[in-house]
């Protein structure tokens, strides 16, 4: 309620609205917050998101300004009557009487942009309306606010039309707008505003990405396979698709509304790289490196254009040596198993994302460390070819996944002797039967024959 914030003031808010990317819009709001509060302190400062921005919510995040250091957020519940989720922001220290404290809020939001017009030619430009508010919507009012939208290319040209209210609302003619500053802005202000702009990037978004990890100590080998169903959410295709015309606006360097590439990263150490889709095994790709060479990426090429409104199915996989991401602790007897968490197309958001990591048969006492708060979280039994008492396979899902969740996982398991040996012994008794079968069968019918002479004479 507004009587348990009184006295906890914003001196000055800048948001700042990154557009440059199309799949994945990120923002940053920077509040200065003092507690003009004679008697009370406060441990936290609520954030709130109306609902509508919680659906496209891909991640929130918050640091205090001056050490970077960052602050815990957790939701805190639901204000029907504004609408809005709030998200409790907690300091490291109660902010006490007289205080004062800079915080940044960072924010990614997906599927934001919509393609206007929806329709264009294969060799037309691409532009996009992104609507939002003019206003920084805060439960605490703010003394001063200012938004300062960054736009991807430089030019008049790429702006087509944005709203002048509220006012002031400007641009510097080149790759920004500005709103505000505005002053005494009230608790939860809202106007609507809308910036049509150009921007050649194409806009992809996966509907479904499942990410399979495959542990196999016997052969120091860590399978990753990657699987996808995306979508170009850009402008569609007004008339049919013309072959001759994309392939000469290929040959000729001209941009095209449609994607020809799909630039994914991959581990360093990653090895046995394949590329297959609903058809077959697809050979048009190449592996490159950042100019550092400390990234690797493989650039898959779709088997069509990947034009607006179109999807395409794949998967991919590769191997990487198990050493280098698992680690046995001699003192407690543990293997621990160090992997990113996601992994995929560069700056592309997910809207349904899964992750398994099965483990070898024989692991008992796992224990997961997540720095990741994800929608679900189970453990299945798995099996495949000579299992025996099946592996266990962790199974974490999460919905609107972006770059910020290519974080560590932290696995830990105990593996004893017996159930490294397990498979073998199990295969080995598995050959043995079939041989001792095999010998009883072969004298039962011997035996058979001899009887069948003896009969005759």
């Amino acid at each position: 309620s507004s009587d348990s914030l009184d006295g906890l003031v914003n001196n000055n808010v800048i948001r700042e609205v990154n557009l440059k990317s199309t799949s994945v819009i990120r923002e940053k709001v920077g509040i200065s917050i003092s507690n003009e509060n004679k008697e009370k302190t406060f441990s936290s400062y609520p954030f709130p998101l109306n609902s509508e921005l919680v659906e496209k919510l891909g991640h929130i995040g918050a640091e205090e300004r001056k050490s970077n250091k960052p602050l815990n957020v957790i939701k805190r519940g639901y204000d029907k009557e504004n609408d809005s989720a709030i998200y409790d922001v907690y300091f490291d220290e109660p902010l006490k009487p007289g205080d004062k404290i800079s915080i940044n809020i960072n924010l990614a939001f997906v599927r934001q942009l919509r393609p206007l017009p929806a329709k264009i030619g294969l060799l037309d430009h691409p532009s996009w309306v992104w609507n939002g508010n003019g206003y920084i919507s805060l439960m605490v009012p703010s003394k001063k606010q200012k938004t300062i939208i960054t736009l991807p290319q430089a030019g008049s040209t790429a702006i087509r039309n944005f709203s002048t209210q509220p006012s002031p609302a400007s641009t510097d003619g080149k790759k920004k707008i500005t709103y505000g500053p505005y002053s005494n802005v009230g608790s939860f202000s809202n106007k609507p505003i809308s910036i049509h702009y150009d921007n050649d990037d194409q806009n992809l978004h996966a509907f479904a990405h499942r990410r399979e990890m495959h542990v196999s100590h016997w052969g120091n080998n860590l399978n990753v396979l990657e699987h996808y169903q995306i979508h170009n959410d850009g402008a569609t295709l007004n008339g049919p698709f013309d072959k001759v015309a994309q392939q000469l606006a290929s040959i000729r360097m001209k941009p095209q509304n449609a994607v020809l590439g799909l630039p994914i990263e991959v581990p360093v150490l990653s090895r046995n790289i394949y590329f297959v889709d609903e058809i077959g095994n697809v050979s048009t790709s190449n592996i490159y490196y950042d100019n550092a060479g400390n990234r690797k990426f493989i650039r898959l090429a779709p088997r069509y254009p990947l034009v607006g409104g179109w999807n395409y199915t794949w998967w991919h996989g590769y191997d990487m040596p198990l050493d280098s991401v698992l680690k046995y602790n001699s003192q407690d007897g543990r293997y621990n198993l160090k992997v990113k968490f996601y992994e995929g197309m560069v700056d592309t958001s997910v809207d349904k994302f899964e992750l398994q990591v099965v483990l070898p048969e024989g692991a008992i006492d796992i224990q997961v460390a997540n720095p990741l708060d994800v929608n679900e979280e189970s453990a299945r039994p798995y099996y495949t070819y000579f299992d025996s008492t099946g592996r266990t396979m962790l199974v974490f899902s999460q919905y609107n996944v972006v770059n910020e969740y290519k974080q560590d996982i932290h696995i830990s398991y105990r593996y004893s002797l017996f159930a490294t040996l397990q498979k073998p012994i199990i295969l080995s008794l598995a050959i043995f039967s079939i041989f001792l079968l095999t010998t009883i069968t072969s004298r039962l019918s011997i035996g058979l024959t001899k009887l069948k002479k003896q009969k005759k004479l």
